[in-house]
């Protein structure tokens, strides 16, 4: 957890405690179980890196020389940690058992997150510039999650974990004009990651609770080849360029829930 999520996370969970000491005595009898729905709010916290790697070899197809590949891959090797606006909505089931609850949650949201690049610099072989433009991009992250909790009066504190989703594309030109060389590469990937985390959840009345809730989603890897348009495809073999995506988030919320 970063340092930002860990004090958010404390600030809410600290709050809900607060809140808690007032709660009326129907609520203290709580019981969990039943079908809920609701909104959620809070922060992301994204880590997105995007790598490029082409063989490096003595200059003659398919291989650049060991200095422009070098030049090249980390031109094409990015990293982004990004901060955006976390928005969604949760709905869930939970059955109770004594103090121990059992239950499934959904919930989607806004993740938000774009990051641009775009950078020139000197081929070493050619003593000549090249340019590289960069984007990648996820728009929302989607998870489906079991929850197992501890219910004591009108408080429940609770572990949870599943599956994330989330669509993630990015799109790397590279100009060699030297050469000349042009790479193009594009992918979109419907990405199914996991994600873990922890929450304190409270009863204001019969039917509302207010939760604080982090999250950790690993949405992995996906990778792809490209071979650029050169002038050496002719006679030998063409360059590969290999493309990867990786994307990890960390989200710190609050949620309201209304239990039918």
């Amino acid at each position: 957890m970063t340092k930002a999520a860990a004090v958010l996370f404390a600030a809410t969970l600290a709050a809900g405690v607060w809140g808690a000491t007032s709660i009326q005595a129907s609520a203290a009898e709580r019981d969990w179980s039943g079908f809920y729905v609701g909104p959620n709010l809070g922060a992301a916290w994204s880590d997105v890196r995007k790598s490029l790697r082409t063989p490096i070899g003595d200059g003659n197809p398919p291989y650049f020389y060991p200095a422009d590949a070098e030049a090249i891959n980390a031109a094409g090797s990015i990293r982004w940690r990004h901060r955006e606006l976390s928005i969604g909505g949760q709905a869930g089931y939970s059955v109770q058992f004594g103090n121990l609850l059992l239950g499934a949650e959904i919930d989607i949201g806004r993740l938000g997150f774009k990051g641009q690049a775009s950078s020139t610099q000197m081929l070493p072989s050619a003593a000549s510039n090249f340019t590289t433009e960069t984007t990648v991009k996820a728009n929302n992250l989607a998870t489906l999650r079991a929850r197992l909790g501890y219910a004591a009066g009108g408080g429940l504190l609770y572990v949870t974990g599943g599956l994330a989703y989330s669509k993630v594309s990015f799109n790397q030109t590279t100009v060699l004009a030297s050469l000349p060389t042009n790479d193009d590469a594009s992918e979109t990937s419907h990405r199914i990651g996991w994600t873990v985390g922890a929450g304190a959840e409270f009863a204001l009345d019969r039917n509302w609770t207010i939760k604080a809730e982090y999250l950790y989603a690993d949405l992995g890897s996906f990778r792809t080849t490209t071979y650029p348009d050169t002038p050496w495809d002719g006679g030998g073999q063409p360059i590969p360029f290999a493309h990867s995506v990786d994307l990890t988030t960390q989200i710190a919320r609050l949620g309201l829930n209304y239990k039918f």
